[in-house]
C-alpha cells in the first residue's frame, strides 16, 4: 500500500471529513462519496481508515462525519455482495488499523461503539478477542451508543461466541458497561450458544454486588439527590436500574438458591422494572411470593410484557388475567415501554386509553397490519399532559401534539415518518438547481392568486419522481402548512401551530402511501388546495 500516493476517492472522502468540521451542509456530498464503497477494493478501504486515525481531529465526541463513514463501512457487509460473504477475512484484515482509530477517538464518542460493532461483525477468534479486550482495558463511555457494539453478538451467527468469555466478564468492573456484558453472557446462554452460563463461578459475588445495588436504589428512592446535574443522577439511576435487572436475570439463568435473599429485598423497591425482573428470578427460582408478584405485575402496562414473557416461559401464562394477554394489552405495553424508555420520556405515562383500532396494510409490510393508537396522560402541576401514540407495525410518539387531527390523519403521520425508500427523500432549497427554485416561485404565485398569504417554503419533498414543496402559509387568516406539486396542492390548518413543516409532509405522504396500499382508504379532499 502506497500511502505517499493515496487514491482519488479516498483522498475525497478524508476532505470532506475535514470540511464536516467547519460546514455540516458537506454532509450529503460526503455520502455521496461513500456510495460505493461497498465496492472499493479491501486495500483501499484501509487506506481511508489509516488516514482518518492520521489526519482527522478525533478529540470531538460529536464527530458525525466520523460516524457516517463507519456507518457506511458497516454497510459494506450488509449487502448482497461478495464483501458481504468475506466479512470475517476482511474485518481481520482491517483489524489493526480498526484498533488504531478506537484507540485516538474521544472516550465519550459514539465512534467508538461504531467501530466495537464491526468488531463484533467479524466474528472471527482474532476479531471478538479485540471486542473483548477492549471493553475490559479501554471501553467506550458513550452509553447511549453502545446497543450498536453488543448488537452484532445478539443478531449475527457467531461460531466462535466462547471465545469472549471469561475475559469479556473482567469489564463488569465498568459499571457502565457492565448490564450489557451480562445480557451478551444469558443470551448465549439461553440460545445454547454455550454449554455453561460462563458468569456461573461469579455467581456470589455477583449475588453481593446486587444487594449493594438494592441499597444504593433504596437510598435514592427515599432521598433522591437535590444537588449535582440532574442528567448526572438520572444517569446513575439508569445504569443502577439497567444492571439490577442483568444481574437478577444472571442469578435466576445461573440458578443460584442464595440469591432469593437479595431478590426478596429487591422485590420492595418502587421501580416496577426492577421489581419485575426479580419477581421473574424468584419465580424462575421456585419462590411462591416471586410468583404471586409476577402474576400479579401484569397489570401494569410498562412491566406487562415482561412479567407474559416470563409466565409464559415458567408455564405459568394460564394464570395470568385474561384482560392483560389480549393483542391490545400486549399493544399498550409496547407503547408504553417505549415511553418509558431514557431516550423518550424517561418514565411510563399513569394512563393509557385506547383510542382506535383497526387493520391496515402498512409501508414495509406484506401482510395487513393491526394498528392501535392510544392516548397517554402524563401527570404534572398543572392537572396533566396528554398525547397520541401508535402500537403496532410502528411504536413511536412525537413532542408535537396530535390531539387535534382525527385517527385517519394520526396513522397517516406515522405512516409517513416510518416510511424508507431510496425515492422519499427531502432536499434542502439551497441544494437545488436554479431553475427548479424558480419553478417553485412561480407555482407560489400562482398559489398567492389563490388566497394564499405569506408562504414560506422550508424543503423540498421527494416523491416516487415528484417534487413538493413544503411550505408554511397563510389562508383566510388562518395559519397552516402548503404542499404543492406539479398535479396537486394540500392545505392542513394548523391555527395553534402544534405541529412542523416535517409532520404536515408526514401527514401527506403517509395518505398517499395508506391510499395506494388499501383500496378502501379514502384520502381527504377538502384539503385540496387547487
Amino acid at each position: 500500500m502506497n500511502i505517499s500516493q493515496p487514491n482519488p476517492r479516498v483522498s475525497q472522502v478524508v476532505q470532506l471529513v475535514l470540511d464536516i468540521a467547519r460546514d455540516q451542509n458537506q454532509l450529503a456530498a460526503l455520502k455521496s462519496a461513500l456510495g460505493e464503497l461497498p465496492h472499493w477494493p479491501l486495500a483501499e478501504v484501509e487506506e481511508l481508515i489509516a488516514q482518518l486515525s492520521r489526519g482527522v481531529d478525533t478529540s470531538r465526541s460529536d464527530n458525525l462525519a466520523l460516524e457516517t463513514v463507519l456507518q457506511a463501512l458497516a454497510a459494506r457487509w450488509q449487502s448482497p455482495l461478495p464483501a458481504a460473504q468475506n466479512r470475517r477475512a476482511e474485518i481481520d484484515k482491517l483489524l489493526p488499523s480498526l484498533q488504531r482509530l478506537y484507540l485516538v477517538v474521544s472516550l465519550d464518542s459514539a465512534i467508538r461503539n461504531y467501530i466495537l460493532r464491526l468488531m463484533a461483525a467479524g466474528g472471527s477468534i482474532r476479531s471478538l478477542e479485540q471486542f473483548a479486550e477492549n471493553f475490559v482495558a479501554d471501553p467506550s463511555e458513550h452509553a447511549k451508543s453502545l446497543g450498536l457494539a453488543f448488537g452484532p453478538l445478539l443478531t449475527l451467527s457467531q461460531p466462535n461466541f466462547a471465545v469472549l468469555f471469561p475475559r469479556l466478564l473482567d469489564g463488569l468492573q465498568h459499571r457502565n458497561v457492565a448490564a450489557a456484558i451480562l445480557d451478551v453472557a444469558n443470551h448465549a446462554f439461553v440460545q445454547s450458544k454455550l454449554v455453561a452460563h460462563p458468569a456461573a463461578h461469579r455467581a456470589v459475588a455477583l449475588h453481593g454486588l446486587l444487594g449493594n445495588l438494592v441499597d444504593r436504589m433504596s437510598e435514592l428512592e427515599l432521598a433522591p439527590p437535590e444537588t449535582g446535574p440532574l442528567d448526572n443522577a438520572q444517569q446513575v439511576v439508569d445504569e443502577s436500574v439497567a444492571l439490577i435487572v442483568s444481574v437478577s436475570r444472571t442469578l435466576a439463568l445461573i440458578g443460584e438458591p442464595l440469591a432469593r435473599v437479595n431478590l426478596l429485598r429487591t422485590l420492595q423497591l418502587k421501580h416496577r422494572r426492577i421489581r419485575a425482573e426479580a419477581a421473574g428470578a424468584l419465580a424462575a427460582l421456585g419462590d411462591p411470593q416471586g410468583i404471586d408478584e409476577l402474576l400479579a405485575l401484569a397489570r401494569w402496562p410498562v412491566v406487562r410484557l415482561r412479567a407474559l414473557a416470563y409466565a409464559d416461559e415458567l408455564g405459568l401464562i394460564d394464570r395470568i388475567d385474561p384482560r392483560y394477554r389480549t393483542e391490545i394489552a400486549r399493544a399498550e405495553s409496547e407503547l408504553a415501554v417505549w415511553l418509558a424508555e431514557p431516550t423518550q420520556f424517561g418514565v411510563a405515562p399513569s394512563e393509557l386509553h385506547l383510542l382506535d383500532e383497526r387493520q391496515l396494510f402498512w409501508p414495509g409490510y406484506e401482510d395487513a397490519q393491526a394498528c392501535y393508537l392510544f392516548r397517554f396522560v402524563y401527570p404534572t402541576a398543572h392537572g396533566g399532559w396528554s398525547n397520541i401514540g401508535i402500537a403496532g407495525p410502528a411504536t413511536h410518539a412525537t413532542s408535537a401534539s396530535l390531539e387535534h387531527l382525527s385517527p385517519d390523519d394520526i396513522y397517516a403521520l406515522f405512516a409517513g415518518w416510518q416510511s424508507t425508500h431510496a425515492d422519499l427523500y427531502e432536499i434542502d432549497l439551497k441544494h437545488l438547481p436554479d431553475r427548479h427554485r424558480e419553478k417553485i416561485a412561480r407555482q407560489q404565485a400562482a398559489l398567492g392568486d389563490k388566497g394564499f398569504a405569506d408562504i414560506h417554503v422550508e424543503f423540498v419533498g421527494r416523491f416516487f419522481g415528484d417534487e413538493f414543496a413544503v411550505a408554511v402559509a397563510i389562508k383566510t387568516q388562518c395559519w397552516g402548512y402548503l404542499i404543492w406539486g406539479d398535479r396537486e396542492a394540500f392545505w392542513l390548518a394548523d391555527p395553534r401551530r402544534q405541529l412542523s413543516s416535517e409532520l404536515a409532509y408526514c401527514i401527506f405522504k403517509g395518505q398517499k402511501l395508506l391510499a395506494n396500499f388499501n383500496s378502501d382508504y379514502v384520502v381527504d379532499t377538502s384539503r385540496n388546495a387547487q
